[in-house]
């Protein structure tokens, strides 16, 4: 090919001889953006994303398939693991933001157990800060269990526990907006699904398959583990909750401590109305 027809990509200005650029993938065109390829490179960028998606989420409520599909470097058939569970998360809180019923049930168990802690002491948090606390736990939820499911392999790397970990919370968050809808669904029928109670064992079950698959043990070791699994992640997780708490009363003690006596009562009075 002479200097004269070689042609270079727009986006990079790599010279290319192809129909795509070597070095950045751009697709090779050779005329100016119109509004006619604007839509098909809609089209062909939704069908990808259709695709991925169906192929990912066949994969992903197979249990460890996609973990171990990514660590065996099988990934451009698939939406990215991380992304995934990002956008599953935003989809359910849309749907709780929304007003469908039957999500605050999901945290009512850690909300019930921080107003235990909380009850009777003098500089007692107020609800605010109670949710503030459910938000912090939630946010590390899934760093905690991957330290946690150590205890299927310590040998284990630390990659496929993250991508482990990723796709079992994505296939516990999409139980999750399942069940939602259904719960909703049936509230038309004036018949209530406890969700809350369906989850765990829905997601114990699923967990333990999908070790079963990644980390290659028998069954009945996996399933003994998984609780432990459990058990570790909940203390964990109990344990900063409890530090919160700590903190938050000692917190709320200081400043009530140097309050001028109006201020006080004010406060009193809308920890009374939380």
């Amino acid at each position: 090919m002479s200097n004269v027809d070689l042609k270079l990509c727009s986006n990079c200005d790599t010279p290319i001889n192809d129909k795509y650029c070597s070095v950045c993938g751009q697709k090779i065109k050779d005329c100016q953006p119109s509004f006619n390829n604007f839509i098909l490179a809609l089209w062909d960028d939704f069908v990808s994303v259709d695709a991925k998606l169906l192929n990912t989420l066949k994969a992903l409520f197979k249990p460890g398939r996609l973990t171990l599909d990514w660590i065996n470097g099988k990934q451009q058939r698939y939406v990215h693991p991380v992304r995934l569970y990002i956008v599953l998360t935003i989809l359910y809180s849309t749907l709780i933001f929304l007003g469908f019923e039957g999500g605050q049930h999901e945290q009512s168990f850690l909300n019930g157990f921080i107003k235990g802690m909380n009850e009777g002491n003098s500089h007692a948090i107020t609800q605010e800060q109670i949710n503030q606390i459910i938000k912090l736990t939630t946010f590390l939820t899934i760093p905690l269990t991957i330290i946690s499911v150590k205890i299927y392999s310590l040998k284990a790397r630390l990659i496929k526990n993250v991508f482990f970990v990723v796709n079992i919370y994505s296939v516990i968050v999409i139980f999750a907006i399942m069940l939602l809808l259904l719960a909703n669904f049936l509230i038309l029928f004036d018949v209530e699904l406890p969700s809350v109670y369906l989850i765990p064992p829905l997601a114990l079950l699923f967990t333990t398959l999908s070790a079963k698959a990644v980390y290659d043990k028998g069954l009945i070791q996996l399933t003994i583990k998984t609780l432990l699994v459990f058990i570790v992640n909940s203390i964990l997780i109990v344990s900063i909750s409890a530090i919160s708490v700590g903190y938050l009363e000692a917190e709320n003690g200081h400043i009530k401590d140097v309050l001028p006596p109006e201020a006080k009562q004010e406060v009193d009075a809308a920890k009374t109305k939380s």
